[in-house]
């Protein structure tokens, strides 16, 4: 009798562990991420090796999640551990290979020739993170059947804001590490480096939960609780970048409200309008302080380096740059090229082709195109799916991606852009549509 009930409660603790085994590894990563403020080498060290025992036993939607902690708390680690999420990607596309879940087979040849390209690149002309990222979204391509974008959406969304929330006691006690820029005007980005990643990164998930919300995969509180959440985090940042992408994404969302249900639209608009007066007469200092980040810089520039902090002068000097040379055209300045007058160009387009030339970026854009092909056959994609796609290109034009932040963009959007079909093959070998929540809104605009 003792023995069948000491079998019992080992079978229960073990379904426990099975069940929620995802979650306390989460856990644990993220008191990793906190105490790394004082045990940096500690936590470092113990949170590569849980990356690494869990990639042996966790598929890759779950290892995107346990390796974006590090994004999240980039500030607490301090460390650059952008190759967790090719290291733990490779184990887990060794392991569906091995089981024969992956199939190998004529497509892999231009990836990997690509790669092969960027690697000969990255030995003779300099090494750059854009070289892991073409590693991670050839790895993601060949997963695709295994990810989950909604979840993945829902997790990342949930950790950022955790990330968030997390760091608001450091701003009133001084333990070791600061979470806003104190300049000309208080900038607050947590544990994220800096603030124009946090807007960069709010911007873009906003947009995701109201593709969730469109496709019915969530439901119309949930995406307000993301977004509602995503918008103070962005507009604390004070990012002139954000205002842009957030009226960008707002004016999207109430016409496609409107088109779909113009009662509900015209409801949820009065909200806003509410919502946003009486935060403007609450904070009037603050929200004309944000406003005038506009004009508050290079006021003796022309209008449009002035709304744009210089960045018209940055273009317009790093395109010279680029066109100094035929080689420089051609292949670029190598992957850790600086430019000697200013840190960065401000464009991920420019940035790119300083640094690989013409033919690294008809390189890499190919090799995107080809993954959407290839996708393309089995695939249906809505008019919403496009809207995490212009706001990446909106952001490439004003800022170059930080390594953390910009992969995290990248790789998400890819993968939504790519894996948002909902195409399904029924057993009479017919196409069908999935069903969502018949409560939420209609994808109209197919």
């Amino acid at each position: 009798m003792e023995q069948a009930a000491s079998k019992i409660n080992i079978q229960n603790v073990n379904e426990f562990f099975k069940k929620y085994s995802f979650y306390i590894v989460c856990f644990f990563c993220l008191v990793l991420s906190i105490t790394a403020i004082w045990l940096n080498t500690f936590s470092f060290v113990s949170y590569i090796v849980i990356i690494a025992l869990a990639s042996l036993f966790f598929d890759a939607n779950k290892m995107i999640v346990l390796s974006s902690f590090w994004v999240f708390f980039d500030r607490t680690f301090s460390r650059w551990l952008f190759y967790l999420y090719v290291m733990s990607l490779t184990v887990v596309l060794l392991k569906r290979i091995i089981q024969r879940k992956v199939k190998v087979d004529f497509t892999w040849i231009f990836p990997l020739l690509a790669i092969v390209y960027f690697s000969a690149f990255v030995f003779t002309r300099g090494y750059s993170w854009i070289y892991v990222l073409l590693i991670l979204i050839v790895e993601l391509f060949f997963l695709r059947e295994e990810l989950d974008f909604v979840f993945l959406i829902r997790a990342l969304s949930i950790l950022l804001i955790v990330s968030y929330i997390c760091s608001i006691p450091f701003i009133f006690y001084n333990a070791g590490i600061v979470v806003y820029h104190d300049g000309d005007i208080k900038r607050y980005h947590g544990f994220i480096p800096h603030e124009n990643a946090v807007s960069i990164i709010s911007a873009l998930f906003i947009s995701l939960n109201i593709l969730l919300y469109f496709k019915r995969k969530i439901s119309v509180w949930e995406m307000g609780i993301y977004v509602g959440s995503l918008t103070i985090m962005g507009f604390l940042t004070k990012s002139k970048s954000f205002m842009v992408l957030f009226i960008v994404i707002a004016i999207y969302y109430f016409v496609r409200m409107f088109i779909i249900n113009w009662k509900n639209a015209l409801i949820q608009l009065a909200i806003v309008a509410a919502a946003g007066g009486l935060v403007t007469v609450c904070f009037y200092d603050k929200v004309y302080d944000y406003i005038s980040r506009f004009w508050l810089y290079f006021s003796d520039s022309s209008f449009w380096d002035m709304i744009t902090t210089g960045r018209i002068t940055i273009w317009s000097y790093s395109i010279n740059l680029w066109v100094s040379s035929f080689e420089s055209i051609m292949i670029g300045n190598g992957g850790g090229y600086v430019m000697p007058k200013y840190p960065s160009p401000h464009n991920a387009f420019i940035d790119f082709l300083l640094r690989f030339g013409l033919l690294g970026f008809l390189v890499f854009a190919s090799l995107i195109v080809y993954f959407v092909i290839l996708a393309k056959k089995d695939k249906k994609w809505t008019v919403d799916c496009f809207l995490p796609v212009v706001i990446l290109i909106l952001t490439m034009l004003v800022e170059i991606f930080y390594s953390a932040i910009g992969m995290l963009m990248i790789m998400s959007t890819f993968a939504v852009f790519i894996l948002s079909s909902e195409k399904k093959t029924t057993s009479d070998g017919n196409i069908e549509m999935e069903k969502g929540d018949q409560n939420e809104p209609s994808n109209v605009l197919e």
